[in-house]
């Protein structure tokens, strides 16, 4: 690729119902995107080619708090994503070496898991921690096929699969009314992991 260029909309709805001392939580989202791509040929013009996206997400989480004592509070968190992306085939414009790709489909289910333990501090702060975990499998492999000079061949994606946990460590305070400073640091382990990750700042809310 010389060059790739994406303008999208996605829009997201959810609800929320508490039940106890549940928390339940529904979305359903929609994307709608449009690439310009543009690939460079030796000894030739630029191949050129526009094609459209959509994006369908379903998503279901639910929460639950735990009242350890009066100075530590504890909140499971758990949600599943099913997330599922088909890209429409397109033919290149422009080279001596146009290719035709076709459509392709590509689906996705993620889980995750949090827990979030909070401790004030006797300073009127709160000291912050974090675990958490995420499994993201492909639902199944995904591949396209592409034609040049009347020959095709079935080309096949790298695969999305990635299992990660992180923990986080912080301190909260508010100094003021309605303002907070906020500090964390934050490791992963697992594919992809990034870290360690420092963050400080202040939150205001109005």
């Amino acid at each position: 690729m010389t060059d790739f260029d994406t303008d999208g909309v996605y829009l997201d709805a959810s609800v929320c119902r508490q039940i106890g001392l549940y928390t339940l939580e529904a979305g359903l989202g929609f994307g709608w995107l449009s690439a310009d791509r543009s690939r460079e040929i030796s000894g030739s013009a630029d191949a050129d080619a526009e094609y459209v996206s959509t994006l369908v997400t379903v998503y279901l989480g639910v929460e639950r708090p735990f009242d350890i004592s009066n100075t530590f509070s504890l909140i499971g968190f758990g949600d599943v994503r099913y997330t599922r992306k088909k890209d429409d085939g397109y033919t290149e414009t422009g080279s001596s070496a146009n290719a035709t790709v076709g459509g392709s489909t590509t689906e996705v289910i993620e889980a995750r898991l949090d827990v979030n333990l909070e401790r004030a501090a006797n300073n009127g702060g709160v000291l912050v921690g974090q675990l958490s975990g995420v499994r993201r499998r492909d639902l199944e492999e995904s591949d396209v096929s592409v034609t040049v000079f009347s020959t095709t061949q079935s080309l096949s994606f790298a695969s999305n699969d990635f299992t990660r946990a992180s923990v986080l460590v912080g301190y909260e305070h508010e100094f003021v009314s309605n303002m907070q400073f906020e500090a964390n640091a934050e490791h992963q382990i697992g594919d992809g992991a990034q870290g360690p990750n420092f963050q400080a700042g202040i939150c205001w809310s109005y």
